[in-house]
């Protein structure tokens, strides 16, 4: 009993020395890729502060060139725009924009599109969209969005070119109707001096 019980102790021992030496031998790669998978469990239960917090101690522990850096900053931006921070996650999608990772690259575009699309600003959604067929000219969503785009910019103009022909429109009424209005004060006056005239002469 007592060579068993040793035994058991020993067995724990090696077990915790063995623990120590594998979380020792775990690379920064590694840790970071743990990071990352707590914070994508935290997206998506919606705890998006704790995610940001994860992803962003994450990304400022890694090398900027580094393609794990890439996707935790993407991951970020991600979650930056669940809660509201557009601008937060623009900056970093812009950033993304300008790097050798493709996939990265694509989607960074792709969601500087939306993000451009929901503030109304047509034209620039549809120069992200635009670049994310250039980068994968099989990706079908921004295709999509890209048309998209397309309709919403030729409604705009449509709208801005009836408002511009109302507006010349009532200005040719108003110019219209101040000639009217000044010929008939003059007409008017003309009248009232011939009466007054007249009144005149009847002394």
């Amino acid at each position: 009993m007592r060579q068993y019980h040793w035994r058991t102790r020993m067995d724990k021992k090696i077990l915790v020395y063995v623990a120590a030496i594998l979380f020792t031998a775990c690379t920064a790669n590694q840790k970071l890729q743990i990071d990352n998978f707590s914070a994508v469990q935290n997206y998506k239960k919606h705890n998006y502060n704790k995610s940001i917090e994860t992803w962003y101690t994450a990304a400022a522990a890694t090398n900027n060139k580094a393609t794990t850096s890439y996707y935790i900053k993407y991951n970020l931006a991600l979650a930056y725009n669940a809660i509201g921070e557009t601008l937060a996650a623009e900056k970093i999608y812009n950033e993304l924009v300008q790097t050798e990772e493709a996939k990265i690259k694509l989607h960074s575009y792709f969601q500087l599109g939306v993000h451009y699309f929901k503030d109304k600003n047509y034209t620039a959604a549809l120069q992200a969209f635009k670049n994310a067929i250039q980068t994968d000219s099989t990706f079908m969503s921004a295709k999509i969005n890209y048309e998209l785009c397309l309709q919403f910019l030729t409604q705009e103009k449509n709208k801005t070119k009836q408002t511009q022909q109302k507006q010349a429109d009532s200005k040719n009424e108003t110019t219209i109707l101040d000639f009217i209005k000044e010929k008939e004060v003059q007409l008017w006056s003309e009248q009232s001096t011939e009466k007054t005239q007249k009144n005149a002469y009847d002394y």
